[in-house]
């Protein structure tokens, strides 16, 4: 099979977006706000219009910025005039507008995307996962919507991997990457390969809750899961409300209904107490080698099909995009993101990834996260 990398390898030649349209068959994603349509920061570092993506992943990320965000499927057309990010027509365009890298300004996307129009071009597409591929609103009506996906049936009870970090030396993760993904020059793209993964074997050995006793929070989870704690609203602490909520600090297998009481009976009109129930939560930068797993089974086919589908390079701007949250204990030990600090730290340990380090130990978050995300109904794992 191809793979990512091989076309992003080729980004100075003309038909690598050509190469990349054909293996998506023409296929794209978009995460976005339902409602408004909106995607992403808004900043428009390719232009103005119709911003895709060529991972899944990527999108979801996207869409878990958004309250109740959703992932778009896209086919674009294989007869677009893309332009490359990173080409000459584009560093032309910028040189003329006075501006070397981009900028914030909602102006410069617009006059990048009149000087690009001018050329004969339909959008631009970027090496970089995060920036992906934007199509100008005068070509958009060719692209065509193919649905909705369906991310509450992604959302938990994912199947498990076959191989498991810690019970598969490096001889056979090596022999199983050429074997399964031959495409894929793997001391080539990560030079390091062999010490990253002993330095993940090491980390691994440290977990000990198995993968189906975990929970499972999606990007577009966080942010109120954040706010819930922040305000003490999840009832985790004495005085308890007054409901038929069992008094427990984390109670286990709560109901949507009941899962209602609990996420909120932590305010103060319904215990009585303001701030018995507030954890606070900050968003920090850590290099994801410094991250601790808890979850012993992490299964190294599952991570290393992204890191050879989309490259070292695209696994690395995955890894440090500010949507892309790991959820932390005070001692940065991983509750969610398991599968992804693995991805990242073969690639490189030293990446800085985004956590939201919640000021608890490991021993209460463990059990409240997963009263936490049983309550809001996510299905754990397999």
């Amino acid at each position: 099979m191809e793979n990512f990398k091989t076309f992003i390898s080729e980004v100075k030649s003309p038909g690598w977006y050509t190469s990349l349209h054909r293996k998506q068959k023409g296929m794209f994603y978009r995460g976005e706000d339902p409602k408004t349509r909106r995607s992403g920061a808004g900043l428009g570092a390719l232009g103005t219009g119709l911003y895709l993506t060529w991972e899944v992943g990527m999108a979801k990320a996207y869409a878990g910025l958004a309250k109740k965000g959703s992932v778009v499927k896209f086919k674009v057309p294989s007869n677009l005039k893309i332009a490359d990010a990173y080409g000459k027509d584009v560093m032309d365009a910028k040189k003329k507008m006075g501006i070397d890298g981009y900028s914030a300004d909602p102006m410069y996307a617009k006059a990048l995307t009149f000087e690009l129009k001018r050329m004969g071009y339909d959008g631009v597409v970027s090496d970089k996962v995060a920036e992906g591929l934007v199509i100008f609103d005068h070509a958009v009506r060719k692209v065509k919507k193919m649905g909705t996906l369906n991310l509450d049936e992604s959302k938990g009870g994912a199947a498990a991997g076959k191989l498991e970090l810690i019970r598969t030396n490096f001889a056979k993760a090596k022999k199983y990457v050429e074997k399964i993904h031959p495409d894929f020059d793997i001391e080539k793209e990560i030079p390091n390969f062999k010490k990253n993964y002993e330095y993940a074997q090491k980390l691994a050995k440290g977990g000990f809750a198995q993968r189906k006793d975990m929970p499972v929070i999606d990007n577009r989870d966080i942010k109120l899961l954040q706010k819930r704690l922040k305000s003490g609203a999840i009832d985790i602490a004495r005085p308890f409300a007054k409901n038929d909520v069992p008094d427990d600090p984390f109670p286990q297998g709560l109901d949507k209904e009941m899962g209602d009481k609990w996420v909120s009976g932590g305010l103060a009109k319904n215990d009585g107490d303001a701030k018995d129930d507030i954890v606070d939560v900050q968003i920090k930068k850590v290099a994801v080698g410094n991250l601790k797993p808890i979850q012993s089974q992490i299964y190294f086919d599952k991570s290393i099909r992204n890191v050879a589908e989309f490259g070292a390079k695209g696994t690395r701007d995955f890894s440090a995009s500010k949507s892309n949250f790991y959820v932390v204990s005070s001692d940065n030990r991983i509750i969610d993101g398991h599968h992804r600090f693995l991805s990242a730290v073969l690639v490189d340990p030293k990446i800085k990834v985004t956590a939201l380090e919640i000021d608890l130990p490991i021993k209460d978050l463990l059990p409240l996260t997963l009263s936490y995300t049983d309550a809001i109904g996510n299905v754990r794992n397999k």
